[in-house]
């Protein structure tokens, strides 16, 4: 009877030691998935800011191409457009030269 209270006794013992370990065990596994979904949240924060700032990357290098293409645009109708006043010019002093050179030849006559 004795040796029988004393298996009792000593495997109730031994299931609450079991118990606490499961039980342990499970707030580690408890504490480790609440860490792991941290985890994967802030590998979405992440991705989301890479992805963000990649897209704004691409937004600015578009911006500077495009300033590019219309600054090479405009730099171009001003060269052409100064080309066309140095042809002018030289047109108009060509006349002015002949309107001169008429009048002086009408004095002399």
């Amino acid at each position: 009877k004795e040796a029988m209270f004393l298996l009792h006794h000593y495997t109730e013992i031994s299931l609450k030691k079991t118990y606490e370990k499961v039980k342990a065990s499970q707030q580690r596994e408890q504490m480790l998935m609440k860490e792991l979904q941290e985890s994967i949240a802030d590998g979405e924060r992440f991705y989301n800011l890479v992805a963000k700032a990649r897209e704004e990357d691409v937004q600015k290098k578009n911006a500077t191409k495009n300033f590019h293409d219309v600054s090479r645009s405009l730099l171009s109708n001003i060269v052409s457009k100064v080309n066309d006043l140095m042809v002018q010019d030289q047109e108009n002093k060509a006349r002015i030269m002949d309107l001169l050179g008429n009048k002086w030849k009408r004095q002399e006559k």
